[in-house]
């Protein structure tokens, strides 16, 4: 049979799948090279010697005798420079050089923040009449966000105005603790101090003399007094430990990374708890420190949920208490109707207390301080505004408001007394959230509660003379330092509001909300700096927001504009703030000063 040729040829014409021999798979070509192309050959040649034992020491102990000498050399070098750099005066001028170098790289990231507060001011504010607040700065700490902390006080210092004091905790649960954090606005990414305690901050004060020391009141019921040193970079703490009923003294050093951890101390032993008699038996909500001269003892008065009032006096590192007197509901000591002395008894000695079994007593929710008269002038964003005070005053100006869980007001003639002054048993009809007296007309007294109502006081009137009704929960309010018929005030759902009785009295001249629709946020503290024309609001996330006043909220409201004033016009400036009020709200029909 005859082969098919052409199918042989297509068949081998086909690649064959398992050959692998192509060129690129072959070996090199070897290539001829000449003699003068050859490397050189290698010079051999003869040598001999003798190896023993010996010989092989005495080369390991020649070589151990180099290593040494080069070794020996090294560490001289390495300890004269060491000598020269390493001196503790330098040391301490490279840590105060780090901090300026930090706070010069913080207001480099946010410097469109900076220059929003230092330049730019809102335009639209020359063709209306209204304001605006314009958020700067969100001063949060990443701990206090994880723990859910919610800001409960904010408080400035009288000696540095940009130094911010911020308390935390919850008032519903002490599972998450509490922490004191200090931020200053040329730095409001990292706190300057950091103190973290067991039980849930609620109230916070700082000295007015001295900065560094600060007293704190908790939810167990118990009181501290911190003082921050510079030096060490510490804070020395003296505590009451409610649970073991004895003062504790330790000192504490904040680092970078802080333990959160919340110690539990266990108090079930009966024995030890009945001997705390100085202990709020429930929340701490307000502390402030008492005036004092120069030389005498400190001392701070605390206001518990309890309806105590309880005075502290820091002698030589301990606490030593005093219980003033226990607010009492006047109206459900019986059936008969109460004459209108016996709406203004208060019950401090104990002795009577113990008498009266039929009693009910009234907690404490928070507590203000009169003061003298004050204004301060914004002449120019740019330069430090001035303080003016009342010089010419000749009554004392030491009353005291407290605000109750009942909705009643009390006011003392001062923080000694034991019988009030007046009584509004029937302000609002749920808890007093905060109270404000005028820094200008001091005889006016601004108080809100969660009854979504704002009401304004004087003594000797039985109503209120103003109410507003912003349709939410009011958690905080507070007075401007910079007018007297200016306030603003902070809402459960997180609105900020600023009002003006000279412009509206019913409506406000600017509103901020601080939260959204996605993400609620819920308002917790309001607070005014008072030098700066910012506004800082507290929220439930533990932030702190900065709101800037826009020029037609302050502007407009400058008296004067001289670098200098004399006593008479820095009187009359005070006077005229003083009659602005007291006409708008026909306080002079009302009451006589």
């Amino acid at each position: 049979m005859v082969p098919d040729v052409r199918r042989t040829s297509e068949h081998r014409s086909r690649p064959d799948v398992f050959y692998k021999c192509e060129r690129g798979t072959q070996t090199n070509v070897v290539e001829t090279r000449d003699d003068t192309v050859d490397c050189k050959p290698i010079q051999r040649f003869t040598f001999s010697g003798q190896v023993d034992q010996a010989t092989i020491f005495d080369a390991y102990t020649q070589q151990k005798k180099k290593s040494s000498l080069t070794s020996e050399s090294k560490v001289k070098e390495s300890t004269f420079q060491m000598n020269s750099s390493a001196q503790p005066e330098n040391v301490k001028n490279l840590v105060y050089n780090l901090r300026v170098l930090e706070r010069m790289v913080c207001q480099n990231q946010l410097d469109d923040i900076l220059m929003d507060y230092v330049v730019w001011n809102d335009p639209a504010d020359e063709y209306r009449q209204h304001g605006s607040l314009y958020p700067l700065w969100r001063i949060k700490h990443t701990e206090v966000r994880a723990r859910h902390l919610p800001v409960s006080c904010i408080e400035w210092s009288n000696s540095y105005m940009d130094l911010l004091y911020i308390g935390y905790g919850s008032s519903r649960s002490q599972k998450m603790g509490g922490a004191i954090l200090l931020f200053s606005l040329k730095n409001t990414t990292y706190p300057e101090y950091i103190i973290v305690t067991a039980s849930p901050v609620l109230a916070l004060h700082v000295h007015p003399k001295k900065p560094n020391v600060i007293c704190a009141g908790f939810l167990d019921g118990s009181v501290a007094v911190y003082t921050l040193k510079n030096e060490t970079q510490q804070v020395s703490l003296v505590s009451l430990d409610n649970q073991r009923g004895f003062i504790l003294n330790e000192d504490k050093e904040p680092s970078d990374s802080p333990a959160w951890s919340v110690t539990q101390t266990p108090y079930h032993s009966m024995n030890v708890f009945s001997k705390l008699e100085t202990k709020h038996y429930d929340s701490c909500w307000h502390v402030a420190w008492q005036p004092k001269p120069s030389g005498t003892t400190m001392e701070f008065r605390s206001l518990g949920a309890d309806g105590r009032i309880i005075s502290w006096f820091l002698e030589s590192e301990k606490l030593v208490s005093k219980e003033l007197m226990t607010l009492e509901d006047a109206t459900q000591k019986s059936s008969s109707p109460l004459n209108e002395s016996e709406h203004k008894v208060l019950v401090s000695d104990k002795a009577a207390l113990q008498k009266q079994t039929t009693d009910i007593t009234v907690g404490g929710c928070c507590m203000t301080r009169q003061s003298s008269p004050r204004i301060i002038l914004l002449k120019n964003q740019h330069k430090k505004p001035e303080e003016l005070r009342f010089s010419n005053s000749g009554t004392a100006h030491e009353k005291v408001a407290i605000g109750t869980t009942t909705g009643a007001i009390f006011v003392f003639a001062n923080a000694s007394a034991a019988q009030a002054e007046w009584v509004w048993s029937q302000a609002h009809q749920l808890p007093v959230s905060d109270l404000q007296w005028n820094p200008i007309v001091v005889e006016v007294l601004m108080s809100c509660s969660a009854d979504w109502t704002v009401k304004f006081w004087t003594l000797g009137n039985e109503m209120a003379l103003l109410v507003l009704d912003l349709f939410d929960p009011v958690m905080d309010v507070a007075w401007a330092p910079y007018s007297s018929s200016v306030f603003a005030t902070l809402t459960f759902e997180g609105r900020v509001e600023i009002y003006d009785l000279m412009f509206n009295k019913t409506q406000p001249i600017a509103a901020h909300q601080i939260g959204c629709a996605k993400f609620p946020v819920k308002g917790t503290k309001l607070s005014f700096n008072p030098i700066l024309p910012l506004l800082f609001v507290g929220d439930s996330r533990g932030d702190v927001i900065t709101l800037k006043l826009s020029p037609n909220l302050i502007l407009r409201r400058v008296l004067s504009t001289k670098k200098q004033l004399p006593t008479e016009e820095k009187n009359q400036v005070l006077e005229e703030e003083r009659k602005k009020l007291r006409k708008l709200i026909n306080l002079d029909a009302l009451y006589v000063t």
